[in-house]
């Protein structure tokens, strides 16, 4: 910084880093669909021996199948006006359609198919990643792990743990 400058009182101060607040556009419960899904995914595919797999072979499963899609339910055409108007909530909303694959049912993008989707993780990479983030609030905060867990148990048909085993 020049003498000049700061016999003005203009301070140095460092470039601001990321995305500026409030312009992310993934889902408010993101973190939440993402936990649930791995979860479930661990319990589905453990072992003969009930061992659960592992996060990463969870993450490579649910990336074979297509990956997370957070699709848009409702009045299509409704929808397809929101995605034209500038500003709106799903103006970054995109269309897919749907194709039987070798590996079962697959979202393609498609500009005219029927399948409008806000949001999508679609590498294992990338669902680790969140997984990992949304792990360490489920390990800080023990209200959000029995909720969670408990949304995990209801899915997979399980018994909800006593109050007390927390």
């Amino acid at each position: 910084m020049s003498n000049e400058m700061a016999e003005a009182g203009i301070t140095e101060s460092k470039p601001v880093r990321g995305r500026p607040p409030g312009t992310t556009t993934t889902p408010h419960n993101l973190l939440q669909d993402v936990w649930l899904q791995v979860e479930a995914a661990r319990a589905h595919y453990k072992s003969p021996t009930g061992q659960l797999v592992s996060v990463a072979a969870a993450c490579r499963r649910i990336e074979a199948g297509g990956g997370l899609i957070w699709i848009v339910a409702g009045d299509r055409d409704s929808i397809i006006d929101a995605m034209k108007t500038p500003g709106s909530s799903l103006s970054r909303a995109q269309r897919y359609r749907v194709e039987l694959g070798d590996r079962g049912p697959q979202v393609i993008p498609d500009k005219n198919g029927p399948v409008i989707a806000t949001h999508s993780i679609s590498y294992a990479q990338s669902l680790r990643s969140r997984y990992a983030e949304a792990n360490r609030l489920v390990r800080s905060n023990p209200f959000i792990r029995e909720a969670w867990t408990n949304m995990l148990n209801n899915r997979l048909g399980l018994p909800r743990l006593p109050r007390n085993k927390w």
